[in-house]
């Protein structure tokens, strides 16, 4: 062979040295299912750290029901048949609910309680990317993503109605009235008629 060849080659094998097997190197599509493997390994884990999040998020939502019933009996306590809170309102006696703070008009969550702000991030816009730790994370995206939950509960209390208030944080519920007050609202009715 040429002087260029030969220096292509690898050279030769000293007496009593061993040969090592050179293995063949991967070929490019078994390295694109490798990556394909660990991306599907690297999303089951944020899934993982997701359901953090979720189970979290029962409990405060549960806590938040607990506070809303308890408002219910005392306006039952004060004879009234209707109320009005703002789930935002209740939140703030919850145990561990996260918190905000207002940075530049911006209401921006700052505590996390319990569980960490990428759980929150994987349980609520996916777990295909990876969670940029001091991303700011809008209160109102928490407590939307919320709502539903909370709503579905208290809908299960037995209330005549329950409906949010549009374009608020507001949930309103009303349950019946008592017989006797319901002919006392009659008659003070039927005697304003015929005044």
């Amino acid at each position: 062979p040429s002087r260029a060849a030969r220096s292509s080659l690898p050279p030769a094998p000293r007496a009593g040295r061993r040969l090592r097997r050179i293995r063949p190197a991967m070929s490019f599509a078994a390295s694109l299912a490798q990556r394909v493997s660990a991306k599907k390994q690297e999303t089951k884990e944020r899934e993982k750290e997701g359901q953090k999040w979720l189970e979290h998020e029962a409990t405060l939502v549960d806590a938040a029901v607990e506070l809303f019933k308890r408002r219910c009996v005392r306006a039952a306590e004060n004879m009234q048949c209707s109320l009005s809170v703002s789930f935002e309102v209740l939140t703030r006696d919850v145990p561990r609910f996260p918190t905000y703070s207002v940075k530049d008009g911006s209401y921006l969550v700052d505590s996390w309680g319990d569980v960490e702000p990428a759980s929150w991030y994987y349980a609520r816009r996916g777990a295909a990317e990876p969670f940029t730790h001091g991303l700011p994370i809008q209160f109102a995206e928490l407590l939307e993503g919320m709502m539903p939950q909370f709503l579905e509960k208290v809908g299960t209390l037995g209330f005549q109605v329950c409906t949010r208030e549009q374009g608020t944080w507001k949930v309103r519920v009303t349950w019946k009235m008592p017989e006797n007050m319901q002919q006392r609202q009659q008659q003070q009715q039927n005697g304003t008629r015929s005044n």
